[in-house]
């Protein structure tokens, strides 16, 4: 559990820090609000893959026991 804690506050620091170093660059926050949309696209397509993965193993788990 303190690995989940560590690796989740530092993704919500760096997402912070980065959404503020895009905007220095750019000038305006679009560009910022856009990189993060697509990089919670990127991680809900992600936690999906999981998901389904997961669900297919306990599906599927019977017929390996069988063996």
């Amino acid at each position: 559990m303190p690995t989940l804690l560590l690796f989740s506050g530092s993704g919500m620091a760096f997402g912070g820090w980065l959404a503020g170093a895009i905007y220095d660059y750019a000038g305006f926050s679009a560009i910022a609000f856009a990189i993060g949309i697509f990089f919670n696209l990127v991680h809900l397509a992600l936690i999906g893959v999981l998901v389904w993965r997961q669900r297919l193993r306990t599906i599927l788990r019977p017929a390996y026991a069988a063996r």
